[in-house]
């Protein structure tokens, strides 16, 4: 008898835990992910064959404007917390002691928490990243 109320109980906590969102296809997703990160790569690569010299480092701004600075951020914010960071647009930024600081944005009326992420100018380093409640 005891044997049968574990599994009622069992089986009725499972039923009652069933997530009730829609999941993205697996397979999709990476193909996504895969792709932004090709765009990463790529621009990565264009970027230290002009601005970094051998044992010198860093010859000038690797983030030198807002376009990029938005581009390296939607990489990292999308490939953190997926692409419900695209309705934060359009995203406010600032360039404060040599550091971007973009923050997502909210329409009218809604409550809500959004993206943040600072990335440092001369070598695109990330401080932070965090997203609102």
């Amino acid at each position: 008898m005891k044997y049968l109320y574990a599994v009622l109980f069992i089986s009725s906590t499972l039923i009652s835990c069933k997530k009730s969102c829609k999941e993205v296809p697996q397979k999709e997703n990476n193909i996504s992910i895969a792709k932004d990160w090709v765009k990463v790569d790529s621009a990565y690569a264009e970027f230290r064959s002009r601005n970094l010299e051998p044992g010198k480092g860093v010859t000038r701004d690797l983030v030198p404007n807002e376009e990029t600075a938005i581009k390296i951020a939607e990489v990292i914010l999308f490939s953190i917390y997926g692409q419900s960071i695209y309705t934060d647009r359009p995203y406010s930024i600032e360039l404060r002691n040599g550091v971007w600081i973009i923050e997502g944005t909210l329409p009218k009326g809604c409550q809500g928490g959004v993206p943040y992420i600072e990335i440092q100018k001369k070598d695109g380093k990330i401080l932070k990243v965090m997203h609102g409640k």
